[in-house]
């Protein structure tokens, strides 16, 4: 920035220099202003989002008086950031940033007056060859895009100015910095509403593995969980490829020559789902529709570089795929929603792009994007980390790499952890066991995850592990006699079949849900002086989770 003051000092001495060595001759006053008529021009500084690298500045307009008519003229803006106005020619360099000359008068509003098309080299910004009257004049210089991302944002209010130097017959006159926009966060920090199926509760939705969320023709999926999309000020969320006076992504001025003032599309907002399962798919609604704040409503669209007009994602065909739906997250949002399309995953990831398609810049919006993890139950064999997804704006590139606008700069926010999945398991403790001579112990292992309570039923094995006097080696880890359990079923076993003359406790761990166990120590079983006892197995936790399978009063 020092840089930049430098050479602005630097250009208004030149430019006193110039009008003192002319003698009055040329350009002799120039000052920021509306135009030299009646009419008020707009727009004026703009809301600018920080998170944006083609971001467009308000209009600049200034009043000069020139004494003497040239057509070689040359006017230069020197901006607080780089100007990134796209190339609408190769061959000349030209952009879409476009210079009016008014004569006389009137007021130079947008699309009358002369127009001429700017080169860019960094911040600066250079119209050539221009005509300009005798007299007074007026200019205004519209199409000025910005790398708004690389401001750093300051405590106070961080604006974004613009600096004209205009030059003609050997005189100059430079304007003061005139603010065209402030720069603020425009996205609103990342939330996930945590259960949105009306319970009010700060648990997300889980899943195991065993009984899944498989889609039903007759069961409506429940929404696994939703993700907060908002904006930080009214205006940041366009819609459309309208002008930017009708709240639109485009230029201020557009006038039919091809990449003047356009734009691809209206906002974007793209969700990167990670970390899921092969076994998964994620639905989102194809559209979204949220009357709780504003009239905000954004379209699935196939990527972040689709262009205008919008094409909506096709629903998905597949039975029982989540319908459309009028949802109520926690009370604090009322939204409509289109039927929902399965994302494509690869690599562990699926995306998301919602383009904006209406919205109402007098009001701070907000919506929730309502996502449902699907997997058919036992689809799952393995503990995974739970799914994360990461929000931002849509196209994401470095400002030099940016071919479309709008663009932003890629994310820097930490993904949010959304569902879990965790394994059926039930872990038993057996708290005193013994196979030593004269005792032994039974084991019952019980398989109840069939229950007339609706649970999905699934088989699976147990491992044993001993800690105490005589362990087998290996003492972790072993097979439990009898193999896989089914639903239902139990399996039976003597200690003493898998650890002889071992005293100790023993842990169980069971590859289903609802487990259960049973000991039966006998000493001296069938003589006069035996003696038995016996007890339920105590459940434990999961102490990695601190999930508990079930408890029954344990």
């Amino acid at each position: 920035m020092s840089n930049f003051r430098t050479k602005l000092l630097g250009l208004a001495a030149l430019a006193t220099l110039f009008a003192g060595a002319s003698y009055g001759q040329g350009i002799t006053a120039c000052a920021a202003g509306n135009g030299l008529g009646t009419a008020t021009v707009t727009p004026g500084p703009t809301n600018m989002r920080s998170e944006g690298t083609t971001e467009l500045a308000g209009d600049l307009n200034f009043n000069c008086n020139n004494t003497t008519a040239s057509s070689t003229a040359t006017v230069a803006v020197f901006a607080s950031a780089a100007i990134t106005s796209q190339v609408v020619n190769t061959t000349t360099g030209t952009t879409e940033a476009t210079l009016f000359i008014c004569s006389g008068t009137a007021a130079c509003t947008s699309g009358t007056g002369t127009p001429y098309s700017g080169t860019i080299s960094g911040s600066q910004l250079t119209f050539s060859g221009i005509t300009i009257p005798a007299g007074n004049f007026s200019g205004r210089i519209s199409n000025v895009r910005m790398n708004a991302s690389a401001v750093t944002l300051g405590s106070t209010l961080t604006s974004a100015t613009e600096t004209v130097l205009a030059s003609a017959n050997n005189t100059s006159a430079a304007t003061l910095a005139t603010t065209v926009g402030f720069i603020f966060k425009s996205l609103a920090a990342p939330a996930l509403v945590a259960n949105p199926n009306g319970a009010n509760t700060a648990t997300l939705t889980a899943y195991t593995t065993c009984a899944g969320n498989a889609l039903s023709a007759t069961t409506p999926r429940l929404i696994s969980f939703g993700v907060v999309v908002g904006e930080t000020f009214g205006g940041a969320f366009k819609a459309g490829n309208g002008n930017a006076a009708g709240g639109g992504e485009g230029g201020s001025y557009t006038p039919g020559t091809a990449g003047v003032g356009t734009a691809i599309s209206g906002t974007k907002i793209q969700l990167v789902f990670a970390n899921l399962n092969p076994a998964m798919t994620i639905y989102v609604p194809t559209s979204i529709s949220s009357t709780g704040t504003g009239n905000l409503s954004m379209t699935l669209v196939s990527s972040a570089t689709a262009s205008d007009p919008v094409t909506p994602v096709a629903a998905s065909t597949a039975t029982g795929a989540p319908a459309a739906a009028s949802p109520t997250f926690n009370g604090a949002y009322t939204e409509t929603t289109g039927a929902s399309a399965a994302l494509t995953t690869a690599s562990g990831s699926a995306t998301a792009v919602y383009e904006v398609t209406s919205s109402d810049p007098t009001k701070i919006q907000s919506l929730v994007v309502p996502v449902f993890v699907v997997f058919a139950p036992n689809s799952i064999t393995t503990a995974s980390t739970a799914v994360t997804v990461l929000e931002s704006y849509a196209p994401t590139a470095a400002a030099a790499a940016a071919t479309t606008v709008p663009n932003f700069a890629p994310p820097t926010n930490t993904p949010l952890p959304a569902t879990a999945v965790s394994l059926c398991s039930t872990n038993l403790l057996f708290p005193f066991v013994t196979s030593v001579t004269g005792f032994d112990t039974g084991i019952a292992l019980s398989n109840t995850s069939s229950d007339p309570f609706g649970t999905t039923g699934v088989g699976g094995s147990c491992t044993l592990n001993f800690y105490g006097t005589g362990a087998p080696t290996p003492s972790t880890g072993v097979n439990a006699p009898g193999g896989t359990t089914a639903a239902g079923a139990s399996n039976a076993f003597l200690l003493s079949s898998v650890a002889p003359n071992f005293t100790g406790y023993l842990i169980a761990q069971c590859t289903y849900q609802y487990g259960h166990g049973f000991a039966y120590i006998v000493y001296n079983f069938g003589q006069n002086n035996g003696a038995t006892m016996g007890y339920l197995a105590t459940i434990m936790p999961n102490r990695a989770t601190g999930v508990i399978s079930e408890s029954l009063g344990q």
